[in-house]
């Protein structure tokens, strides 16, 4: 049996139409932009830092 290539992003589109799995996605949404946005203050801080 041959394997198909599928996309995240088409894995993502199938599996957040299930409701128990899209409720955790939606759960998780505001924690990992926290996260991101961390991620990201910290790299301006570290550019702003290399340019002194």
């Amino acid at each position: 049996m041959k394997r198909q290539f599928v996309s995240f992003e088409q894995y993502k589109k199938k599996a957040l139409q299930d409701p128990e799995i899209k409720k955790s996605y939606d759960d998780l949404a505001e924690e990992f932009k926290l996260i991101s946005d961390q991620i990201a203050l910290q790299k301006q801080s570290n550019n702003n830092t290399a340019e002194q």
